[in-house]
């Protein structure tokens, strides 16, 4: 995300929080190749696809990610 690409990955623990489904990439069932493959597909036919959804991709790690905002509330949490 943090390099403007966009994400496929599989909706599972871990993973799928940093998606936002048709946003920043696709979040596919486990054990689902045809998902995979169709993902995939997606963004081999569409430049403009990977272009925006990596944009979009970016912008949500700056916002979930910022070590500024994270270390203010690590601060909060920890009451300093």
């Amino acid at each position: 995300m943090a390099m403007d690409r966009p994400i496929i990955t599989t909706d599972w623990v871990g993973c799928r929080e940093t998606i936002q489904e048709g946003v920043n990439g696709f979040l596919v069932s486990v054990l689902d190749p045809a998902a995979i493959a169709q993902a995939m597909e997606l963004f081999v036919e569409s430049l403009e696809l990977i272009v925006k959804m990596g944009h979009e991709g970016h912008c949500i790690a700056e916002e979930r990610f910022d070590l500024n905002k994270i270390n203010l509330q690590i601060m909060e949490i920890i009451r300093i």
